[in-house]
């Protein structure tokens, strides 16, 4: 069974408060050592999953600033 971006975020008990849920980055090593990176939207896309790939889920731009704000 091939695991998919969506299912593999749903499993990981979904996105964390204040994600971008529009944007997440996949970082894919390929067989030469190297990496791509792909930046997918979810809601559009739902990507198959390979074994070590590393998924990254941003925060939003307005949840990092007052997040910011808030510890000064």
């Amino acid at each position: 069974v091939t695991p998919y971006l969506n299912s593999a975020i749903a499993r990981a008990d979904g996105y964390a408060v204040g994600a971008n849920r529009k944007m997440v980055v996949i970082r894919r090593f390929t067989n030469n050592h190297a990496f791509t990176t792909m930046i997918v939207n979810p809601e559009k896309t739902d990507v198959a999953l390979r074994p070590n790939d590393i998924i990254w889920v941003p925060e939003r731009r307005a949840y990092a600033t007052a997040r910011f704000f808030g510890q000064i």
